[in-house]
């Protein structure tokens, strides 16, 4: 049996932040269809906008940065891509 089209719209979006948290970016195909199935849930009404907030809020809290500001209703749901900070090193001499 087929999981229940909400149930799994929040687990594919949990596994795509925990693959940005990961350094395994998803490709923006990847990317593109999980924005498109999130926004066939919403205009089809099986999923509420504050669902979608809240579960993004839940996963987001797996990468720990600003950057994880998202949704943007009610044009259509639109995910970033969440990167890693980059490790930042002095360089040069101090004065």
């Amino acid at each position: 049996m087929s999981k229940q089209p909400v149930e799994q719209a929040c687990q594919r979006l949990q596994r795509y932040v925990e693959r940005c948290a990961n350094g395994d970016y998803p490709s923006p195909a990847e990317r593109y269809r999980l924005e498109g199935y999130l926004s066939a849930l919403l205009d089809s009404e099986l999923l509420a906008e504050a669902t979608l907030r809240q579960w993004w809020q839940q996963a987001a809290t797996v990468v720990d940065d600003e950057q994880v500001l998202i949704i943007g209703l009610p044009d259509g749901v639109s995910l970033p891509m969440l990167y890693r900070r980059a490790p930042v090193f002095p360089s040069g001499k101090s004065s």
